[in-house]
């Protein structure tokens, strides 16, 4: 190959996988539409309205295999929220096993559990592995620390109730996607520094929203973002309040700002290419790695943020999923 070759190779702008841009090309102009800055609520109707759209057109069978059981319980602040379980239908006596701790997506200030049942009910069934999803108070009428402490929350309420939902205490994993990333590696970090006993068996971080300094526009990137930037500021600004643009920002809220790393458990980390949260989430993999902390990292070509909620079903969604299947299995 020829030096020009070569040149020519490096500057191809970055493009979608071709699988998931024939699965969304009739979302995409709703996915990566401008916002009004400063305005974390107008994010928050937008992206109601293109879920709503998503769910509606991705109607799937209810799983009869899965039960579904919400609970209400007290947070940090004394107010109550509440948790869903979803677990695997057992008639016999269940044995202790494993289980998720999970938080959703939606850049703390937007999403619901109701958003991802049908993922949370597909990976239940998948796996056998049950799951608890905290209804987390969202920003910013809730800022940090609220949803960081309503997630942690449902983690002691989890271990709490143990022997009720035949959970091995030893095998509790938490996991999120996106915002809900960073809560489950907020969780993590308050367990180990809070000495929760057993500790975290594992962190599962789906496209973490990690760093709240990650303010740059990246050009190549822009015209494929399903999260911009300025969606990024926004919301940081919102979770954030007073904090934001400051170096007050403690680990809990923005979690690549912990000094230590040393003591998390093993680490599962996927990424799309066309991710803003894409470097957050290599430099975070990489810190843990560093410590000789094991990490499983994915990071798969030609996708965007939320790629699998915008194409369940196209073969990159598809390796993903089985990706975070086995990491949820191996617990």
């Amino acid at each position: 190959m020829s030096l020009a070759d070569m040149s020519n190779r490096v500057r191809t702008p970055p493009s979608y996988d071709r699988d998931y841009s024939r699965a969304v090309v009739s979302l995409l102009p709703a996915c990566t539409g401008k916002l009004a800055p400063d305005d974390a609520l107008s994010i928050r109707s937008r992206e109601t309205a293109l879920w709503e759209k998503l769910l509606e057109s991705q109607s799937q069978p209810e799983s009869p295999d899965v039960d579904h059981t919400v609970h209400t319980i007290p947070s940090y602040d004394g107010q109550t929220i509440t948790i869903h379980r979803f677990s695997k239908k057992i008639t016999d006596n269940p044995k202790s096993g494993p289980a998720i701790v999970h938080a959703h997506g939606g850049g703390m200030i937007t999403g619901s559990v109701n958003w991802f049942q049908k993922y949370i009910v597909d990976m239940v069934q998948r796996t056998g592995v049950q799951i608890f999803s905290v209804e987390y108070r969202l920003s910013p009428e809730h800022p940090f620390p609220t949803p960081a402490e309503d997630c942690y929350a449902g983690l002691v309420w989890a271990h709490e109730h143990a022997e009720q939902f035949a959970i091995d205490r030893r095998r509790i994993g938490t996991m999120g996607e996106s915002a809900g990333g960073n809560l489950a590696a907020s969780i993590t970090l308050m367990a180990r520094d809070r000495g929760l006993l057993p500790p975290i068996a594992k962190q599962i971080l789906v496209y973490p929203m990690l760093d709240d300094r990650n303010i740059v526009h990246n050009s190549a990137l822009n015209p494929l973002l399903t999260w911009t930037t300025e969606s990024n500021i926004i919301a940081w600004s919102a979770y954030l309040g007073d904090l934001y643009g400051t170096d007050r920002v403690p680990q809990y809220a923005a979690p690549s700002r912990s000094d230590i790393v040393e003591g998390l458990p093993p680490t599962y980390i996927e990424v799309g290419t066309l991710d803003i949260f894409r470097d957050e989430a290599l430099d975070y993999a990489a810190r843990i790695a560093e410590v000789n902390i094991e990490v499983e990292l994915h990071v798969y070509p030609g996708l965007p943020h939320g790629f699998d909620f915008s194409a369940p079903l196209c073969g990159p969604t598809q390796r993903a999923l089985a990706d975070r299947e086995r990491a949820i299995s191996t617990l």
